[in-house]
């Protein structure tokens, strides 16, 4: 069971370790979305980021968070 040490989860590494482990542009929008509302980004904890951190499913979670993104009317960090 996750307990929050590093390498337990992807979401843990990510957001609280602040370890660098999606692509740049997938890590932009997450973090746009996180810090829009952290509720937007609950649901892809599993399976998702588990996927994205194996470097599957990239494109896929691409167009899931700009889907995201749009619906929300959340801009990228580097859009403003």
């Amino acid at each position: 069971m996750p307990n929050g040490k590093p390498g337990d989860a992807p979401w843990t590494d990510f957001f609280v370790h602040k370890y660098n482990i999606f692509p740049g542009d997938m890590a932009r929008m997450l973090r746009a979305l996180y810090a829009y509302s952290p509720n937007l980004i609950e649901h892809l904890a599993y399976p998702d980021m588990w996927d994205w951190e194996q470097g599957k499913n990239i494109n896929e979670g691409r167009e899931k968070l700009q889907q995201l993104m749009v619906q929300h009317g959340v801009t990228s960090q580097d859009e403003t």
